[in-house]
């Protein structure tokens, strides 16, 4: 964040950094929200920034490496600039996050020494700041607890949205979920440009 605040001449602004995976974008929406909302700041730009080419690990030693290397054939590098301002309008805004920590095994880029700290099965032949996704189990897993939490939030079920933007990963899975829930005008992008 700093590079960019020093890149765009942004004196006046503050700036920090915001990691969540493939939420980030949306997390910090729901962050700048937060901050709009409490008259702490006008003007907010998200810069996402996603660049982990060189944390894949395309090297296929083994069938069972298929299991958790597969998607690494889905990462891609894309940026976006989103900037997000304070208005006197009524704001309808409402997000809802839920996450499982018991999943962490399924998904991740290991730190240099992950092992000392991370809990559960992590296979053994993890490489440090290598990316992997056992894909299958974590889209089955995704698909019950997503359908899950969407049915049970009353402020999500009984809103209809203009356009539904599905998870990037799987075009399958989005139309998946999309027809369980019931969901019309679903934009889906992985066919187009990847995850």
């Amino acid at each position: 964040a700093n590079v960019f605040q020093e890149a765009l001449r942004l004196t006046n602004a503050t700036c920090f950094d915001l990691l969540d995976a493939c939420a980030s974008w949306l997390r910090a929406v729901d962050i700048a929200h937060s901050f709009l909302a409490t008259r702490k700041y006008k003007n907010i730009m998200i810069l996402n920034c996603e660049c982990n080419r060189e944390y894949g690990d395309l090297a296929f030693h083994s069938l069972e490496d298929i299991d958790f290397k597969f998607p690494n054939l889905t990462i891609g590098e894309a940026a976006t600039a989103t900037i997000v301002t304070a208005s006197k309008a009524d704001d309808s805004y409402y997000a809802s996050f839920k996450t499982w920590g018991v999943l962490h095994n399924l998904c991740k880029i290991p730190l240099p020494h992950y092992r000392e700290f991370s809990t559960g099965s992590d296979s053994q032949n993890l490489r440090p700041l290598r990316f992997y996704s056992y894909g299958e189990q974590l889209f089955r897993t995704v698909f019950k607890r997503l359908v899950e939490h969407y049915q049970r939030d009353d402020q999500i079920n009984t809103f209809t949205p203009d356009i539904v933007f599905g998870h990037s990963a799987s075009d399958g899975l989005s139309e998946k979920i999309a027809h369980v829930l019931k969901l019309k005008n679903v934009y889906l992008s992985h066919a187009r440009f990847g995850n």
